[in-house]
Order: structure tokens, then C-alpha cells, then sequence
């Protein structure tokens, strides 16, 4: 009987630690995030990801993202409306954007980007690898295969941002 009730605590605490696993997993994939929540400039903090560049018999080299997203702003408009500013100067109009759950998509651009508010002041915006040529595609007027041959994305890009 000792046994017994012994198998069923630990089938009982079993449970409820894979019920609160789960409950877990579900929060983050269901991160609904509110357009409030990203009205306002964010600055580039921080790249994660690389981008190389390859050019006919010139060896392939790495571009250094931070060399031109740096310092750069992410200005979430109150009529929803994305930019990228560069010393308070408009550089890429990305126009309207939607928000679903923790999904930003912009009219001006192809793709999806994900969200991740890490508190109030930090966000990070993850552009897919093939999201990423596709962008490059579409602001270079290019076609995603010129794009491809002259470039390699290692990775998904990673915007680290901070409020200002």
C-alpha cells in the first residue's frame, strides 16, 4: 500500500510538472503583442546573424551589419506606421503595419518579422534568412536569385533594439 501511494505522488507531481511545462511553451508561442506596446523609436543596440558578399573572383566577404544598421531608429508611429530614421532623417519608409500575435508585417517590404519585447524597453525583430534576401530583393530592385549570387545570409538576422 506504501508503494502504492508512494506511485501515485510521484505520477501526481509528474503531471503537474508537464502540465506547467506546457502552460510555459504556450505563453511564449502565443505572444499577442498590442501595437501600443511598440508605439515609439527604438534604436539598433545590436545585430545577431552575418551577411557576406561575393563578387565575381574577389573572395567572399563578410559585411558588417552593424556598419550600416547601427545607431539606426525603428520609429513605430502611433498610426502604425514603420520607418527607419537615421539622425532623426527618414531612410526606409516600410509604411503601415499589422501585428498578429507576435508577427509584424509592413505594406513596403516583403515578409514577416517576429517580435520579442523583452520588458518595457528592449525588443528584438528577427527577419527569416530567406526573408532577409527576399527584403534585399525587394528595396535593391533585384530579383531574389541576383540577390542570392551576390550575397549569402548566414543565419536569421536578428535586430536587438531599445526604447529611447
Amino acid at each position: 500500500m506504501k508503494n502504492l501511494t508512494k506511485l501515485t505522488f510521484a505520477l501526481f507531481a509528474f503531471m503537474l510538472l508537464i502540465t506547467a511545462c506546457s502552460k510555459d511553451d504556450d505563453d511564449v508561442q502565443n505572444n499577442n503583442i498590442k501595437e501600443e506596446q511598440l508605439h515609439g523609436k527604438w534604436i539598433v543596440n545590436a545585430i545577431d546573424g552575418k551577411l557576406f558578399v561575393k563578387v565575381g573572383n574577389i573572395p567572399e566577404t563578410e559585411v558588417p551589419l552593424m556598419s550600416f544598421w547601427g545607431s539606426k531608429i525603428f520609429y513605430f508611429e502611433n498610426n502604425n506606421r514603420l520607418s527607419v530614421l537615421e539622425n532623426q532623417t527618414e531612410i526606409l519608409d516600410f509604411g503601415p503595419y499589422q501585428i498578429n500575435g507576435s508577427n509584424l508585417t509592413v505594406a513596403n517590404g516583403p515578409g514577416v518579422l517576429k517580435i520579442a519585447l523583452l520588458g518595457n524597453s528592449e525588443m528584438t525583430l528577427t527577419n527569416k534568412q530567406d526573408d532577409y534576401y527576399k527584403m534585399m530583393a525587394f528595396y535593391n530592385n533585384q530579383t531574389e536569385d541576383e540577390v542570392r549570387q551576390m550575397y549569402r545570409v548566414e543565419g536569421d538576422i536578428v535586430f536587438r533594439l531599445k526604447k529611447q
